[in-house]
């Protein structure tokens, strides 16, 4: 198991019975024994792991960009049918604009 910083919707918790930790994402109400990350961090590490000692930095940068534009197609594919970013108008906002101008990300949001 490793450790990670859980997605903001995910919560960890402990099973009474069982003692293991089991992690739930209340925006879909559904619990997993697995971190929500562990695909991503394990098809990183086997990337990582199928470099060779011998293989040469210029080789290591290109077949690590090749893997993250390989992964930034992968979320744009699963992001295709969503629409956003989205800004929440003010009146809809409790807080009201910030008095000296700066832009409030936690005001723009994406649907699916």
């Amino acid at each position: 198991m490793f450790a990670a910083p859980l997605p903001p919707e995910w919560s960890q918790h402990q099973d009474p019975r069982r003692g293991h930790s089991y992690f739930f994402d209340c925006l879909r109400g559904a619990s997993s024994w697995k971190h929500p990350q562990d695909a991503l961090f394990r098809d990183v590490l086997a990337e990582v792991q199928a470099w060779r000692p011998a293989d040469t930095l210029e080789h290591v940068t290109h077949r690590s960009d090749l893997y993250m534009r390989l992964c930034r197609a992968c979320a744009v594919r699963s992001l295709f049918r969503w629409s956003g970013p989205h800004a929440l108008p003010w009146e809809e906002a409790e807080l009201g604009p910030p008095e000296d101008g700066a832009a409030v990300e936690a005001l723009h949001f994406y649907h699916n």
